[in-house]
């Protein structure tokens, strides 16, 4: 008669490590990603700083894809006298950055963090005259 003790440990062996695996991937994607600090400098078309504009900051998604929780980080705030806002928390991921101004077209787009300390540059434009059909 042959022992089947060779096959019965090569496959204790072989579960034991899909196991280990799993529990490895779940606690890398349970690891918090580090925060990023963002800085938004709001000029006009002439490179000046614009006081007083209202800029708000959305964490979209975070760099593994993934909705964050609660909705995510959301401020709003103004800029100041050098026309710059900064704030530390946001995760690595995509922002939506918002910036309304009196006198210029409102600004909004996506950023994607990925480094410690991330600086957006927000160029306001004036708006376009309107124009009417009627004269």
């Amino acid at each position: 008669m042959k022992s089947r003790f060779p096959q019965r440990w090569l496959a204790g062996l072989l579960l034991g490590l899909a196991l280990v695996s799993v529990g490895v991937c779940r606690a890398a994607a349970k690891r918090p990603l580090p925060l990023v600090q963002v800085t938004v400098t709001v000029v006009n078309d002439e490179g000046k700083p614009i006081r007083n504009a209202g800029v708000v900051i959305r964490q979209l998604v975070d760099a593994a894809n993934r909705k964050p929780r609660h909705g995510g980080l959301h401020v709003e705030l103004k800029s100041n006298d050098k026309g710059t806002v900064s704030i530390e928390g946001f995760e690595t991921g995509i922002v939506l950055v918002q910036v309304i101004a009196d006198g210029y077209k409102t600004f909004g787009g996506d950023f994607y963090l990925r480094r410690p300390q991330e600086l957006v540059k927000v160029t306001m434009a004036p708006p376009k005259p309107q124009v009417s059909i009627y004269h």
